[in-house]
């Protein structure tokens, strides 16, 4: 790969990653690994309703971005 095709990857990355609330998700994930024991299934199964889509549909876009900048000369 060369620079070029690097920079435009990392750029396609960055933009997507703008949107997704990484630091919400690391949150989530650690308070279901460490504090298991708290955990309220009702609360996890909704924001697994109501959020993960919309996470999903984000991911994709990522996926198609990166795919895109890999694919140009």
């Amino acid at each position: 790969m060369i620079r070029s095709d690097l920079a435009r990857l990392q750029d396609a990355c960055a933009c997507a990653m703008r949107a997704i609330e990484s630091a919400a998700i690391k949150a989530m994930r650690n308070h279901i690994v460490h504090g298991y024991w708290q955990i309220r299934p009702l609360v996890i199964l909704r924001l697994a309703q109501s959020d993960l889509p919309a996470l999903v549909r984000m991911l994709d876009e990522l996926t198609k971005r990166i795919e895109t900048s890999l694919a140009k000369p």
